[in-house]
């Protein structure tokens, strides 16, 4: 209900757009350390086993797409879902799709309603230019505390890092969602489908990479990050398939359990996928917005301003399409 009275305040424009563009892109946000070096004390592999009794996976994932855009304003949209799994059973609760009307106007209210609902005190508004990434990023805080409530003894996954310190993943925000996974269940780990993190020059995700899976690599010693960021939690490289990928994951674990432990009872409850979680996949399908979302969404809009939707002119498309093709 809060996040609907949020948004519900800036979906309909005041004043008629004259006229309606469409751009759609979806806009990821993985990680936003710019430039971070890794201090290293040790390098050994961990072996990996599926090992401890089954035990809930919750995975949330949001997304967030710009439908339309005028001299007034963007129209941008957001979804979130959350994914439950216990042994065989699977179920899902979709929150959104949320619309919103992104201009000079609506900016404060809607981040310091967003704030209000993650108890925030903090009124900091970012430029209108990054604003989209931020209300995506405190959206998404909301939806992964929510989702670290309904642990009981289980895993949160989540897609990204835990890098906190970022306009988008405020310290407090992050903080909440670790605590409270922590405090209902065995902890959050975080996948990050790539990583800006190198160590003495090469990419973080192509160490060890002639190892057997399945292992994974803690780094120790400390990351120098920007100022004012922190992870909130350990570092690894986890290679869990034989097949193809590793990936970067943050493990904030309760007191009771260390990080090891959380990802064989995440082996021994969950499906892998190429090396990731199988409910972590699921989030991220429901909450992706497909074309039929795209077409029905901006249909909604023409029928809310009396306008019709029609695709921005691709410059480079006009340009370069004879010689291109």
């Amino acid at each position: 209900e809060e996040l609907l009275k949020a948004f519900s305040q800036t979906t309909r424009p005041n004043g008629g757009f004259k006229l309606l563009y469409s751009e759609v892109g979806v806009e990821e946000a993985d990680e936003l350390e710019l430039d971070p070096s890794l201090c290293l004390d040790f390098l050994d592999p961990i072996p990996l086993k599926p090992a401890g009794r089954p035990c809930k996976i919750v995975a949330c994932d949001t997304s967030t797409i710009k439908l339309a855009e005028s001299s007034s304003g963007s129209v941008w949209a957001l979804r979130g879902a959350v994914i439950r799994r216990m042994g065989r059973e699977i179920n899902m609760q979709v929150y959104g799709p949320f619309l919103y009307t992104l201009s000079s106007n609506t900016l404060a209210k809607i981040i310091r309603s967003l704030k209000s609902i993650l108890e925030i005190p903090d009124n900091t508004l970012p430029s209108i230019d990054v604003a989209h990434r931020v209300i995506a990023g405190l959206f998404e805080k909301i939806i992964q505390y929510e989702a670290a409530k309904e642990l009981e003894e289980g895993i949160l996954l989540v897609d990204g890092s835990l890098t906190a310190g970022p306009l988008d993943s405020p310290l407090y925000a992050v903080s909440r969602v670790v605590n409270m996974a922590r405090k209902r269940g065995m902890g959050v780990i975080a996948f990050a489908k790539s990583s800006k993190l190198r160590i003495l020059g090469y990419k973080m995700l192509s160490f060890l990479n002639d190892r057997n899976p399945p292992y994974m690599v803690r780094f120790s010693g400390g990351l120098r990050l920007r100022q004012n960021y922190q992870i909130l939690g350990d570092v690894f490289v986890a290679h869990l398939s034989k097949s193809f990928f590793p990936f970067r994951i943050d493990i904030a674990s309760s007191d009771t359990h260390n990080p090891v432990e959380l990802v064989e009872t995440l082996m021994a409850s969950d499906s892998l996928i190429y090396g990731y979680p199988e409910t972590l996949i699921l989030a991220h399908q429901y909450a992706t917005f497909n074309k039929i979302d795209v077409i029905s969404l901006q249909s909604c809009i023409e029928l809310m301003t009396n306008n019709k939707v029609i695709q921005f002119p691709d410059i480079r498309q006009s340009l370069f399409s004879p010689l291109d093709k």
